[in-house]
């Protein structure tokens, strides 16, 4: 099985499981990076991904490993949009902030559908939200959030927005103080 980005799991049901996709991974309020809460499951369930072992490396913390593998597939695979957007991830990881928002910016202009376009801005945000423009990550979230609702994006990316605009509030709010 192949996933999205983000399209991973279960819709979010009470405060206490918000950012929860699966028992086997999810988005970090904190951070609302994904995590990997059993790497096992999520090998086994997505055994068939040709990146999954990038994703894990990424998602467990290790971004100069799993941009490796993913320059080696992009040489490969030179078209892949979604190899693109997690080498930016790496990127975004290890602190080469210009680099992914060049890629995701890339990514967004390329687009052919709208709710393709909200996933990158998604992700943009999650590149300013990395490098402290919080207001310029609600900016994006809040787009992507907006693009989802009105295209009938499945329940689970509407929410994975609607969590994301909740953080970068609650940041800005915090910095009104």
């Amino acid at each position: 099985m192949v996933f999205s980005l983000e399209a991973l799991g279960a819709q979010f049901e009470t405060r206490t499981q918000i950012g929860v996709y699966a028992a086997m991974w999810h988005i970090d309020y904190e951070t609302l990076k994904p995590v990997i809460t059993d790497e096992a499951e999520f090998r086994r369930e997505h055994a068939a991904d040709p990146l999954l072992d990038e994703i894990v490396l990424l998602w467990i913390g290790q971004p100069q490993q799993a941009l490796h593998g993913i320059r080696d597939f992009l040489s490969r695979h030179p078209e892949s949009k979604r190899a693109r957007a997690l080498m930016a991830d790496a990127l975004r990881d290890l602190n080469d902030f210009a680099g992914a928002t060049e890629i995701y910016t890339e990514l967004v202009r390329a687009a052919k559908h709208p709710l393709e376009a909200a996933t990158y801005t998604q992700h943009l945000g999650k590149v300013y939200f990395c490098c402290g423009d919080i207001a310029q990550a609600k900016e994006c979230f809040q787009r992507a959030l907006d693009c989802r609702i009105s295209n009938n994006a499945p329940q689970d990316l509407i929410d994975s927005s609607q969590l994301a605009v909740n953080r970068a509030d609650e940041l800005l709010d915090g910095s009104k103080s």
